[in-house]
């Protein structure tokens, strides 16, 4: 795929760029390979741009394409409407995410508990010994300074 010509306008009402692009291509390009050849070529996240439509005509190896270059996602959001399989594609993942972290959670507190039970126990045997090497090494420091 290779970007022929491009007109940028800013808009700063919307906080975003509008750029048409007219692209020429061997295959059909999906939204999602525009939206990363766009993210390439003007160093922003994919998250932030929305391609609005692709006008192609029958037979041609050539598209006029509409995208929006948002200044950060709250503006997006805010502008842009999500289609129902992008809704859902982003429930999914959220769900997912909250079962992640649910499962780290559980895994953190197994360990905690695990570590106090084994600590209790330790700690006393711990705290005796760690007494005897405290006074070997205060006897050490006392002969390093007066030697």
């Amino acid at each position: 795929m290779e970007i022929v010509s491009k007109e940028i306008k800013k808009n700063p009402l919307m906080h975003r760029d509008e750029l048409s692009l007219k692209i020429k291509f061997e295959k059909m390009p999906s939204r999602a390979e525009i939206r990363e050849v766009l993210a390439r070529n003007y160093n922003v996240a994919k998250e932030l741009i929305a391609i609005r439509n692709i006008f192609t005509e029958f037979g041609s190896k050539e598209a006029n394409v509409v995208a929006f270059i948002y200044e950060n996602k709250e503006w997006l959001d805010k502008f842009e409407i999500l289609k129902k399989k992008d809704k859902e594609q982003i429930e999914k993942q959220q769900e997912a995410k909250k079962e992640e972290q649910e499962k780290l959670e559980e895994k953190k507190e197994e360990k905690q508990e695990e570590k106090e039970e084994k600590g209790g126990s330790e700690s006393k045997e711990g705290n005796e010994e760690g007494g005897k090497q405290d006074s070997k090494g205060e006897e050490e420091n006392k002969e390093n300074k007066e030697g």
